[in-house]
Order: structure tokens, then sequence, then C-alpha cells
């Protein structure tokens, strides 16, 4: 069992399933006036061989009503990783923060304060655009070799079993893994989840690739190919890589790809498609069915300000998307977010207040009727959009205590239904 909010959901459902089945064989069984509802009167006829018991008629009333049989309950055992971003260095901090926040090796300042509606927050730094840092924040250079070791401890302590790593490649053929700083990066947090599993542990990699420029223009379909054969050609068959119950290739989202025609994914993607396993990133139905669906081999739905209490209804909308991907033999990648707020210093957004972790609880609850293949945590460390986890100066360790609780070890001794099966 996932976790205790699992125990109760699942509660719930069984006692409807049982009321359900115990009312309808009430319902058609035999009365004194005749045979039940929806059997044709018949002659009494003794049964072959019988001289004194049932008769046909009288065993075809008593018959139980033929009911569909219940499909067994979804058990929420899969696996949990986080949307990792590497593009925190010192001089990206320093962008973000402004240069009138010091940090001299000394425990950091919060670099802004949060008032009680959760959202609207203040800064006294000029230039700064965090509400939060890392208590760490002069360790967290990912050009440092210790700082993917450190996250690595952090998240597998939490219960994740991997991260998604943002990458958006170089767009050229001949790229190698020094050509450029993002396959240096990724080429460092493989060998860090190397060094990690000697002891015996199974923290896996997937790539979350950036198809998008910073402008948001997607990127030419030549650079994609280019960037897709790459990632087979470096990391096909590489044991970091192989997720169980889910796939022994490489796993590839490609981020981004509604900005793309079905006929530019089927290009770029045709010369990979036997050596990766790619999930599309199409928002909602409608995306998935536009033609696009034949080229992945799943969908994740990168919804990180998705709102429990001011759209209940996305839950339907996640859950319409999930089925049909079901129904079409493929993976389905759901996301679960423990907040999000761009609602300050001119970024121009909006807010998902945490409400204390009572928003991450809400999006699992709802989002667990999807029946996820695998879960999405958004984020591991998006300070700038606030759906970090990692621990920080704020919250501590809150939100690795709470992915801890929510998705727990699974348990044999507590109830295994947590959702309903396909069809319910």
């Amino acid at each position: 069992m996932r976790s205790a909010i699992l125990e109760q959901i699942v509660g719930a459902m069984l006692v409807i399933a049982l009321s359900v089945v115990a009312v309808g064989a009430g319902a058609l069984s035999t009365t004194a006036s005749g045979p039940a509802r929806g059997h044709p009167s018949a002659e009494t006829v003794p049964l072959p061989g019988a001289t004194d018991g049932p008769t046909r008629d009288t065993l075809e009333a008593a018959r139980l009503p033929v009911v569909d049989a219940v499909a067994a309950p979804y058990e929420d055992n899969a696996p949990v990783f986080a949307h990792y971003y590497m593009w925190w260095t010192a001089l990206h901090w320093r962008n973000k923060l402004g240069a009138d926040y010091q940090v001299n090796g000394q425990l950091p300042l919060a670099p802004a304060l949060i008032h009680q509606d959760g959202c609207t927050a203040s800064s006294s730094f000029n230039g700064n655009t965090l509400l939060d840092v890392p208590p760490e924040l002069y360790l967290v250079d990912q050009d440092a070799a210790g700082t993917f070791d450190l996250h690595l401890s952090q998240a597998a302590h939490a219960g994740i079993d991997g991260f998604a790593v943002a990458w958006p490649g170089d767009g050229t053929a001949d790229q190698t893994p020094s050509s450029n700083r993002w396959n240096e990066r990724l080429a460092s947090m493989v060998d860090a989840v190397e060094r990690f599993n000697e002891d015996g542990a199974e923290f896996r990699l997937m790539v979350a690739y950036q198809s998008r420029r910073a402008d948001r223009s997607p990127r030419p379909v030549t650079e994609v190919t280019n960037d897709l054969e790459y990632l087979a050609r470096q990391y096909a068959e590489h044991p970091v890589f192989g997720i169980t119950d889910i796939t022994d290739q490489v796993l590839v989202i490609w981020m981004g790809s509604s900005s793309y025609t079905p006929e530019e994914i089927r290009t770029a993607s045709r010369s990979t498609r036997d050596e990766l396993t790619l999930i599309g990133n199409e928002h909602r139905l409608a995306n998935w069915q536009r033609g696009a669906a034949d080229s992945f081999d799943g969908d994740h739905w990168y919804w990180s300000s998705q709102n429990p209490t001011k759209n209940p209804w996305s839950f339907e909308q996640v859950e319409a998307l999930a089925n049909t991907i079901h129904d079409d033999g493929k993976l389905w990648l759901a996301p679960i977010a423990p907040g999000f707020n761009i609602s300050n210093f001119g970024l121009g957004g909006t807010c998902v207040p945490r409400d204390d972790g009572e928003t991450m609880r809400r999006l699992y609850e709802g989002n667990v009727r999807s029946q996820p293949d695998l879960w999405l945590i958004i984020s591991w460390n998006e300070f700038l959009e606030n759906t970090y986890v990692q621990p920080s100066l704020r919250y501590g360790s809150r939100y690795l205590d709470l992915i801890r609780e929510i998705f727990g070890p699974f348990e044999t001794s507590s109830s295994s239904a947590i959702a309903p099966g396909p069809g319910n």
C-alpha cells in the first residue's frame, strides 16, 4: 500500500462495490409471484434422473444475475520520478537572485517574504525573482562534482525512484558527451547515478528533452532528429536508464511536442523509433488525438499549475486522457506538484498555493484515478516557478517527508486496492 490516503480511497470503493452486488442479487431473487424478472415462465419439468428435487424452473429462477466481472483494483506501486533541471549554476543563481543578494559561504537569507495568502510575495533585494533557496546554496552549482551526489541521496531517501533530467542537446549530428555543457552535465549525472548505485541502490534516469529554445520557439526538426539520435547512440542499453516494468530502453519525454505537427514528429523520430521509448508531451485529449499518438509510446501532461481547489474538473480531464492512452496500449505518466507560483516580481503568471502540503495531497487523490504507469513530480528544483520539492530554506525537508508519506513503500499487509480498475 502506498499510503494511508489510498486506504481511505479503497475503503469507500469496496463498500460501494459490495453493496451494489448485494442489492443486485436480492432484487433478482425469486418471489411468490413467479420467476425472477428477466426470465421467461417455464413449465415445471423434473430433472432427468431426479425423483424429488429442484426443477429446471426452480433453478433458473434462483440463478444469480449475470454481472460484469469487477476489474482488479489498481495498486499504485508505480515508479515515482521527479523533473530535474540542470541549469542551476552559480551564474544562474546570481541572475535570478540579483546583485544585492549575497552568498558568502554562510547559511543564506530567505530572498523573499510570502504573505498569508500563500501567493503574494515581497523582497528587499533588488532584481530578485525567487521566493526560496536551498540551505546549502553555495554548494548547488551543478558544475560542481558533489551537487548531483547530494541530490541523488536526498531524493532516494524520500522514496523517489529517479530523475527526468531536462536536456536540450545542441542539435548537431556529431555531438559527443564533451561537445557542450548540457551533454557534459548529462554525462556527469549518469556517472553520479552509477556511483550511487554501486551499493545496491536502483536509482534511474529518463530524459526530458527540451525541444524549445529559450524564447519558446520550437527547434528545427533536423536538430530534434540529431539530438534523439545522440541519446540512442550514447546511452542505448545503459543500465541507469532501464526502468523495471516500464522499459529497458532510454525513455525520452519530448517536452513541447505539441508545438510540432504530426508529420514533423514522425520525421524527427523515425530513425530512433526502435531504440528509444518516446513519450509525448501532448496536453489534453484533443492534442493526443490530433494524429501524433502513433509516433509515441505514451504521454505525459506537464501540468505544473493544476489547481485542485479552483479546477476540480481537471481530474476528469486527466482521467479522460489517461483512459484513452491506456486503451491505445500505451504508457501514462501522471503529473503531481506541490504548488506553483510565478505571480510576483513581474513574472506575469498565476499561483497555486501550497497550503502546507494539502495541494499535493489533493492532486494525488485526484490524479491517482488516472491509474498512472509512472508518476512525475513537478519538480525537484524549479525554483523560479516554485514547484520544487528539494530541501529549501523556507520548507526544510517538508515536501520530501510528504512524498515519503504519499508514495511510501508498498505494504502487502495493508489493503491492496486503491482505485477502481478499468471499466469502473
